[in-house]
């Protein structure tokens, strides 16, 4: 779970490392768009959708964009060998923007 004894996860402890494994192959500091998801205020900025994308399922208080699927992010590479988070995790994402992304 994303809650241990009361403690929230944060950037430094979890959000980090789930953002460098499986986000930053596209989103670096490589990325033309500039969505360097290695960086915390990049992911903060980009939360809305990447909860869409990232989540289970959507919640329709959302208001995701109707080109972005639930369980879309992280898109497969050419490969299709990627990792991609567990529904657990994906959950865990979704509560760690709900808590503000700390």
């Amino acid at each position: 779970s994303g809650n241990d004894g009361g403690v929230l996860d944060t950037w430094q402890d979890w959000g980090q490392g789930f953002f460098t494994k499986y986000c930053v192959e596209c989103h670096s500091v490589n990325d033309p768009a500039g969505l360097d998801f290695g960086v915390q205020a990049k992911v903060v900025a980009n939360k809305n959708n990447i909860r869409c994308g990232v989540g289970v399922q959507q919640d329709p208080s959302w208001s995701c964009p109707s080109t972005i699927a639930a369980n879309q992010f992280p898109i497969s590479d050419t490969a299709g060998t990627n990792p991609k988070p567990s529904a657990a995790e994906r959950t865990r994402v979704v509560a760690w923007i709900a808590a503000g992304c700390p």
